[in-house]
């Protein structure tokens, strides 16, 4: 078929009459059909088109419409129709409809039946692999499917069965555990029992092949071979927002954010936002008292009053 110009206009298909932006005379469906079938005349429509058991391609597609899907055998309803439904170009390719029994020419079946990943199968040995008490970090980026791919590592295949529970029970699409796939693949072609992935090692593989870090991880969390080694925010924020506080008030400030946002025996965790907004008024109240060589403070809602505080941002704070 020729090339489509993208401001090519639209226009009428001399077969199926489908209206759209044409290739050529003919819709890329009538091409198609015009190659495999001879030219008669259609029995119904009286064309000279080709024609398939003598009926044109649009008849066919009329008695399509008119039997709505729920029978296989369209012979019948060519010869009931005295009428032809136009419609547009790209209109009736056959999709996959995913869930459901299909139709075909001797009747209905059903989906081809998804394999099911087989137990691991472990071999004897005698000699094991000694682990060095050494920290060392994986490099994923440079992994080569073709060249490195072990499809029989067994936690590959554990994994593989908890993609398809996890797809069942969520409504994972198949693309979503294709991609889940290619990075369990990149991840655990070379597992090792007893290994952990940490997550700062694979977070930049997988980000940089377009593949989904958070279901990669939900897998891995189920399979237990993750290791979270992810900072928290609460804690770089905590970092950076008291680095400057001389060491006195530096912990007692900690300990009260901390509390504030993890909760205490008499007192419900605080948002996060909460402890931003909390520290944000008393932060110069505490350079204050750091200016005035105050060395050690207590938490402002439990040692200090508001009438006695001499300072506005603390009163805002402790009511």
């Amino acid at each position: 078929m020729a090339y489509i110009a993208p401001d090519k206009a639209a226009a009428s298909c001399v077969a199926c009459f489908a209206w759209g932006v044409l290739p050529g005379r003919y819709c890329r469906a009538c091409y198609t059909f015009g190659q495999l079938h001879q030219v008669s005349e259609c029995t119904c429509c009286h064309r000279l088109v080709p024609v398939k058991k003598s009926y044109c391609r649009l008849c066919w597609l009329q008695a399509s419409l008119e039997a709505k899907d729920q029978v296989t055998i369209l012979e019948p309803f060519l010869r009931q129709f005295s009428y032809q439904q136009l419609f547009f170009t790209n209109m009736h390719r056959q999709r996959s409809k995913g869930r459901g029994p299909r139709i075909g020419r001797a009747g209905r079946r059903g989906l081809r039946a998804q394999p099911v990943p087989s137990e691991p199968v472990t071999v004897p040995h005698s000699w094991e692999q000694l682990r060095l008490p050494l920290q060392t970090r994986r490099d994923y980026l440079r992994f080569e499917r073709r060249r490195q791919a072990d499809l029989t590592n067994p936690a590959l295949i554990d994994a593989r069965r908890i993609v398809a529970s996890l797809a069942e029970r969520c409504g994972w699409t198949r693309g979503v555990i294709r991609i889940v796939d290619r990075a369990l693949v990149l991840l655990l072609s070379t597992h090792t029992p007893g290994d952990k992935i940490r997550f700062s090692d694979l977070f930049p593989a997988l980000r940089a092949r377009g593949l989904s870090v958070g279901r990669t991880v939900e897998v891995l969390i189920e399979l237990g071979v993750l290791d979270d080694d992810r900072i928290s925010v609460f804690e770089t924020w905590l970092k950076r927002g008291l680095g400057d506080l001389s060491p006195g008030i530096h912990t007692d400030v900690e300990h009260w954010l901390r509390t504030l946002h993890d909760g205490g025996p008499r007192a419900r965790p605080r948002s996060q936002a909460t402890c931003w907004s909390y520290l944000r008024l008393a932060r110069p109240a505490l350079l204050a008292w750091q200016s005035a060589t105050i060395i050690s403070v207590r938490s402002p809602a439990t040692t200090y009053s508001p009438s006695s505080t001499p300072f506005p941002a603390l009163n805002a704070i402790t009511r």
